[in-house]
């Protein structure tokens, strides 16, 4: 939460203009004359509605995860969010359909994988060109800080601060008529949103206690922002005679109806 004394109404608006002009249309523009946009845009529309009628499960990365009975998901079509690669130590016959990662600094952390997979196609964050490789398996996608949920994201998807805000606009441009969501087990650790600070512990917020090592520098989450960006993407599906359940073994989510994984994927 931002708190202010007083709110300047022309020193508002004057910041909002100027972001507009030196931030976002610039950005914009340079991103337009990269090639791997028009590259990125092309292999996207290939995917538009490809999946219509389906059904995904997307792998949260709480700890949760680490009960989930992987045999129930062959055949299934995954997606998993950001470092989910540190799963296969665990469970090695696994490999999501696909991975989208959208934080800046964990991609960082994580660059060696992404360079290194050449199957599993990848959708990123277009910041990270300058240090990803271009392959066919890689996806770039522009973002803007926006609250919109984007349907059809060939152009700039919306980015606020949740991979898997990413990931849920994604699928419904593919065309995935029911998601499921695991892992979700939404119990961050009580400190102040979005700050960007060295990890004092070992990670017992996710699925690996290397997620985020210790040592390293991550940003924490949003919770409240999060929820909210979950609302708005169900809506999206609800009005769409879509749906998105949550099927994470216990976990505080509750924004989507609960249902079991087994059920889900059996109904």
């Amino acid at each position: 939460m931002i708190q202010k004394e007083i709110l300047n109404p022309y020193k508002t608006a004057f910041g909002k203009i100027y972001r507009a002009i030196f931030h976002d249309i610039v950005d914009r523009l340079l991103w337009d004359l990269n090639p791997e946009s028009w590259k990125s845009r092309k292999k996207l529309k290939a995917l538009h509605n490809k999946y219509a009628g389906q059904k995904a499960v997307i792998l949260f990365n709480g700890p949760s995860l680490k009960n989930v009975d992987f045999s129930l998901l062959e055949g299934v079509f995954t997606i998993g969010l950001n470092k989910i690669n540190l799963l296969y130590e665990t469970v090695p016959t696994f490999r999501p359909s696909m991975i989208v990662a959208s934080d800046l600094i964990i991609n960082k952390q994580n660059q060696d994988y992404f360079n290194t997979e050449k199957n599993i196609p990848i959708f990123l964050d277009h910041r990270c060109s300058g240090f990803i490789k271009k392959k066919h398996n890689i996806f770039f996608l522009h973002s803007l800080v926006d609250s919109s949920f984007v349907k059809k994201p060939l152009y700039s998807i919306s980015h606020i601060g949740s991979t898997p805000y990413y990931a849920f606009q994604l699928l419904y441009f593919m065309g995935f008529k029911e998601v499921a969501i695991i892992g979700a087990d939404h119990n961050f650790p009580d400190i102040k949103p979005l700050q960007v600070g060295e990890n004092l512990e070992e990670d017992n917020f996710h699925f690996h206690k290397n997620y985020h090592k210790k040592g390293e520098v991550n940003q924490a989450p949003d919770k409240i922002r999060m929820e909210l960006a979950f609302r708005d993407a169900k809506l999206a599906f609800d009005g769409d005679n879509r749906k998105i359940y949550n099927s994470t073994s216990g976990g505080k989510l509750e924004v989507f109806e609960r249902i079991g994984l087994e059920e889900f994927l059996k109904k």
